[in-house]
């Protein structure tokens, strides 16, 4: 079971004709209940760890428009037990009509 627990911050401002939107996502993810697996391949079995005891996952980026047009960048990081770490930067440009 996971209930997300987390903060977001954004704020919108206006400079010279653009329209600029910050933001902040800090989530902490915590996982409930059976966090441990087993499986039988080819007669053997084996038991592993699926769930580590939490994920910590964050974004922050910009967003800006003028008119129709908008631009945007994210860079989201997450980050979990055993090593876990997840990077990606996203950016997109989009038109509206």
């Amino acid at each position: 079971m996971e209930t997300p627990i987390g903060v977001e911050m954004t704020g919108k401002f206006d400079t010279k004709g653009w329209k600029v939107n910050p933001k902040l996502d800090l989530t902490v993810v915590p996982q409930l209940g059976d966090k441990r697996a087993e499986m039988i391949n080819s007669g053997a079995k084996l038991k592993q760890d699926v769930l580590s005891s939490g994920v910590f996952n964050s974004t922050l980026g910009v967003e800006a428009q003028k008119g129709n047009w908008a631009v945007g960048v994210d860079y989201r990081l997450g980050l979990g037990g055993e090593g876990r770490e997840n990077h990606s930067f996203l950016g997109n440009v989009r038109y509206t009509f």
